[in-house]
């Protein structure tokens, strides 16, 4: 759940907003560009237009090439169920050259925004149902398989980047036992991907380039990593203490991946301490 999935980023690290005036202007010269501005984005450069639609432009080539398969899921979703239609904003443009337009959706993103404990069981019960819509519907053509990463290989590598990491190894215990099929995950729930309005309520769920058949809890671990293992409880109790330790381990990793300067991702952190937060608390 962190970086690139299956290749090396080759674009440019930069895109000003004249290449963007210009990417737009060729490919949908009926949108009239009133208005431009840059929101911060990881994986993509993310530019809202006229306050109404938001562009994303992959920096990566693998996540190029995974819009068309992004748009049919978008749809998928949005078909099946009333819940996501107000929760996934629709696809209203698509470029030939690998980037897409969707309704611009107003929210405060988990990555800023971690609710306090009296706003978790209505906020719970948002994701618990928007996350079991998602995991009912057919996944649509083009949607690859992402089995969960074997446990034994994951926490030998956890235990060993541990120390790195600043956490104890002992801390990483053997992994639960996780039952079930695989389902249309969203693949990608960093808590950045999370929106909610002034009342800490859910309003959207965003960026499925990630899209991939998997196990449930390769969505939940990213519900671990944004407000800790208590709260993935009151989310899914069944899948919760697998979650915790896909999240746990993963969490170590990557801040290890940052230490060694492997990676600049300074949210690794905050989502290690969430990761580790005392349940019982």
């Amino acid at each position: 759940m962190s970086g690139c999935r299956g290749s090396t980023c080759t674009r440019s690290s930069i895109i000003e907003e004249c290449d963007v005036r210009e990417a737009l202007a060729r490919d949908f010269p009926a949108l009239h560009l009133e208005s431009l501005r840059a929101l911060p984005g990881p994986e993509t450069w993310v530019w809202v237009v006229n306050e109404e639609l938001v562009f994303r432009f992959p920096r990566c080539d693998n996540r190029c090439a995974r819009v068309e398969v992004e748009v049919r899921v978008v749809a998928a979703l949005r078909a099946r169920d009333t819940v996501l239609r107000g929760l996934v904003p629709p696809t209203t443009h698509v470029s030939p050259r690998g980037y897409s337009g969707q309704r611009y959706l107003r929210g405060v993103d988990g990555e800023t925004r971690r609710p306090p404990r009296a706003a978790w069981p209505a906020l719970a019960g948002d994701v618990r149902a928007a996350l079991a819509a998602v995991h009912d519907t057919p996944p649509p053509r083009g949607v690859e398989e992402e089995p969960l990463p074997p446990p034994d290989e994951l926490l030998e590598l956890a235990r060993r980047d541990a120390r790195a990491a600043g956490v104890d190894p002992a801390g990483l215990p053997a992994p639960p036992v996780v039952t079930g099929g695989a389902v249309l995950c969203h693949g990608d729930t960093k808590p950045e991907h999370f929106l909610l309005d002034e009342s800490d309520r859910l309003v959207g769920i965003i960026d499925w380039a990630d899209a991939c058949i998997a196990h449930p809890v390769r969505d939940l671990w990213g519900v671990v990593l944004w407000l800790g293992p208590e709260f993935a409880l009151l989310v899914d109790e069944e899948h919760g203490p697998a979650a915790a330790f896909y999240a746990r381990c993963s969490a170590v990793v990557n801040v290890a991946r940052d230490v060694r300067g492997e990676w600049s991702a300074p949210p690794v952190y905050a989502q290690l301490e969430r990761a580790f937060a005392d349940e019982k608390a």
